[in-house]
């Protein structure tokens, strides 16, 4: 670590990590430093980094199952989240799929000369 930091150990970093379910400024407040000297660790130790990430995934999923319950239960919100989020390939959202973005050719259908059905 950096010369003049404040000595963490660690064994007692990752514990704060896992505790704090990576949140930094809380695991700074328990581990007594600044945000910052926790992000510098994170930032020069791959451990540490892949704890914050992995705490940052869990926290994700459990965001996904209470969105997944949500919806289950008939929660047109959660429904047009998920829509909104992850169908994007099939046309949901407020952007064009991130495909479409790159290829950056819009989805355009021309109904010119085509006729509507009889009524």
């Amino acid at each position: 670590m950096a010369k003049g930091w404040r000595k963490i150990s660690r064994k007692k970093l990752l514990e704060a990590i896992e505790k704090c379910s990576g949140i930094k400024v809380l695991v700074a407040k328990k581990l007594g430093v600044n945000r910052s000297t926790v992000e510098r660790y994170a930032a020069e130790d791959e451990d540490v980094r892949a704890a914050f990430d992995q705490e940052n995934e869990s926290l994700v999923d459990i965001a996904e199952a209470v969105i997944r319950k949500k919806m289950q239960d008939g929660s047109l919100p959660a429904a047009m989240f998920v829509a909104d989020r992850k169908g994007r390939h099939r046309g949901w959202g407020k952007e064009p799929p991130p495909q479409q973005l790159a290829n950056d050719k819009p989805n355009i259908v021309d109904f010119e000369g085509v006729e509507p059905p009889p009524s």
